[in-house]
Order: C-alpha cells, then structure tokens, then sequence
C-alpha cells in the first residue's frame, strides 16, 4: 500500500506509534504474559475493591422509565413483596458475553433482600402461576397485605446477543399475563425489566406505577438494584438507545435522516404511520431521577470565527442532590451529504445538590460541525445550524436556537 501510493510511511510510523505507546502503558515489554496464574492471584486478591466498582457501575447503568406519584424509592418502613422470574434466577443475569463469570459469585435481588426486614421474598410464586395458571392462596394473601409490589420481568441473558435475533421484541406473554394478575388485588406495582435489548413495553405499562430498566447487570445486581429502589443511590443512567412504541416501528433511532416530506402531525402527505404515532415509547437519552432538573434557555456567545460557547443553567428544583446529564445536539440545515435530523455532540454529567443551581457549557466549532464522507475524507459544510440542549433527544428540541457558519 506504500508503493502504491495509498498511505504515506508516516501514518504507518503513526499507527505503529500508538500500538507501542498502549503495549508500553500495559507494561507489556516488562510482563508480557500478563494472563499467567500469579497476575490473576493479584487479581483475586482484589476482589471486594472490583466488587464495589461493579456495583457503582451497575447503579449508574440503571435508568428510571417512570415514577408516577413518586412510588419510588421504597421505605424501609414500606411492606414490600418481591418477586418474579429474575428474582433468584442466576443464570439469567449472568449475561451472553460473560465469558468466563461465575454463577456462584452473582448476588441476586432475592439475596439482596436480607438487608431490609418489611421485604418479602415470593421466589416461587411466577412458577406456582406458570404450572397452575393462577396465584397461590398464600401469595395471594401476602400481595394484597403489601404497600408495594416489585416484580422482576425481562429476558434471559441468553435471549440476546450474538446470534440471538428476535422478531417479537415485545415482553413474554406468560409475564405480562403474571402482572395482570397481580394487578387486580395489588395495583401499587414497580416493575424491573432485566433485558438485553429495548423491548416495547406498552403491555405493560398501564399496569405499572413505576418502571426500572436494570438491563443485565452482572455480579452486583441484588445489591445495585435495592440500592436503587430504596434511594440509597438516585438514579442517574440515560437509555443509550431507543425503545419503540411498537415492534412496527423497528428499526428506530434518533438521529435518522430526513425525509422529503418530514414527519408532520398537521400535514397529511408526510412520512408519518396511520395508526400510531413517529415518536418512540422511550426516547434516546431519557432518564428519570428522584429529584427534578430545570434547564434554561441557551445562551450563545461567538468567542471567534466559526467558534461560539453555548451555555445552560441547570437547577435542581427538587429536595434530593443528585446526578444530571446535559446534552448537546446539532441539526444541520443543509450539507453536501444528507444529515441526521440531529446528532448527539456532547454531554456532561453533573451533581447537583438539591435547590442548587450549576452552568454547563460547551464549545461548538468547525470540529464539532464536521463529519466523514465513504471515504473518510472530513467535511465541513457552511449554512445554518440547529444548537439543542436538554436532558434528552426529545427535549433538545424545545430548547433550540440556530447559528450561522461561514
């Protein structure tokens, strides 16, 4: 590729560069067989340090869909009863690419449950449902009893991955039929879906007071869950993808490109579905927190050509301190290429301590504006530009204003 011309032997100097550097941070020339017994014998002996950063990883992984009338988090106080099909299952939160995890080193939310003397555990009551099609007599008397129900639902770490396409992305017939059940003589219900993929949900929904996405958490799933429902940690995770409304409605993602005739509620001829709406069941970005954010209006200063500061002040207008993520979204008007109807720049996660008011601001230039043709060749399109600002895709919207670039 040298003698034809098609790279220079300075980018082949340049990537060799960057393998050596990374070999030489790895300490790799000193050790270079770094899986050998006595590396993973240090390993082990770290192994509580490991634990707790799996579980502050897994806690911030969690994204709250819904809180309707501040159901969560759970008292103490609070008589709760857990179950479902993940509650005690192992295997299923173990995850497909897991390699070489250990069942026995996964803490499951049944055995989290020790810590908090009014939550009770009801393991075997999804399998007494699934083989007699209805609720045990006891469990039945336990759930009506119960302030609150928490009820585990979702996929087997086994049902995603590689090779592990689905056509039906909806949740498991037997599981929304177990939460209806439950429904009608205990309606004060938190659901925690454990999933590898976004799955639509609205079956679920009108039968849900609250709504938790733990995807697949690995060893501290117990603890990092309880943590999160009963408030120890406020919620702070952001979907990284979106959630459909409706499996019909797949693929669907933000930042699609747009159309000749874009998707409009007032027009008729525009590329909208006749029978449900455009607009996705959970959009990318969205995550809810026990505390409530305002983001003001964004304030725009031009530091020089082609170079502007664009600036939020987010309060925390609640009584809970806790973490926000502001992001940054661009639209372009115009481009030589067709452009997404907006593309995530930037964002920052913040603290913020209740009634607490902190500035975030970012810096958009010609390299923030610039994307890659087939070729890789960068390009920078002038015209108009939409800055967003919000704490999700959706919201970004209504917090926009446009900019000019020469």
């Amino acid at each position: 590729m040298i003698l034809d011309g098609q790279i220079n032997i300075e980018e082949l100097n340049n990537a060799v560069r960057r393998i050596l550097l990374l070999k030489e941070k790895l300490n790799l020339f000193e050790n270079p067989f770094r899986s050998n017994e006595g590396r993973w014998s240090d390993v082990r002996k770290e192994k509580q340090t490991h634990q707790q950063i799996s579980r502050q990883i897994a806690e911030e992984s969690i994204v709250l869909l819904r809180n309707e009338n501040n159901t969560l988090p759970l008292s103490e106080n609070e008589n709760v009863a857990f179950l479902g099909p993940f509650l005690s299952d192992k295997e299923s939160m173990l995850d497909t690419w897991a390699c070489n995890g250990k069942v026995d080193d996964f803490i499951t939310v049944d055995e989290s449950l020790f810590k908090y003397k009014k939550f009770t555990s009801l393991k075997e009551e999804y399998h007494y449902f699934i083989k007699n099609n209805k609720l045990s007599f006891e469990g039945s008397n336990i759930i009506k009893e119960m302030s609150k129900i928490v009820i585990t639902i979702g996929e087997k770490a086994t049902e995603s991955g590689e090779a592990k396409s689905k056509a039906k992305v909806n949740i498991d017939s037997s599981q929304v039929k177990f939460i209806k059940e439950i429904s009608k003589i205990n309606n004060n219900i938190v659901a925690v879906v454990m999933n590898g993929r976004p799955l639509v949900l609205n079956e679920i929904l009108s039968y849900c007071k609250a709504l938790v996405e733990t995807w697949h958490l690995g060893v501290e799933t117990g603890n990092a869950i309880l943590n999160i429902l009963t408030g120890e940690t406020t919620p702070s995770g952001k979907l990284t993808c979106t959630f459909p409304k409706h499996q019909g409605q797949v693929p669907i993602y933000y930042n699609h490109f747009n159309t000749g005739r874009p998707y409009s509620t007032e027009k008729f001829n525009t590329s909208k579905y006749i029978d449900i709406t455009n607009e996705p069941e959970f959009p990318f970005g969205y995550g809810l927190s026990y505390t409530n954010f305002d983001i003001s209006p964004i304030n725009l200063e031009k530091i020089a050509n082609n170079k502007w500061i664009v600036s939020v002040e987010v309060t925390n207008t609640g009584e809970v301190s806790g973490f926000e993520t502001i992001q940054l979204y661009i639209g372009a008007k115009y481009g030589r290429y067709i452009r997404p109807v907006k593309e995530l720049k930037n964002f920052q996660k913040v603290f913020i301590k209740a009634k607490d008011t902190v500035k975030v601001s970012f810096e958009v230039c010609k390299e923030t504006l610039s994307y890659y043709d087939e070729s890789f060749t960068k390009i920078f399109d002038t015209g108009e530009y939409q800055i967003m600002i919000g704490d999700d895709s959706v919201n970004a919207e209504e917090n926009n204003l446009w900019i000019e670039v020469e």
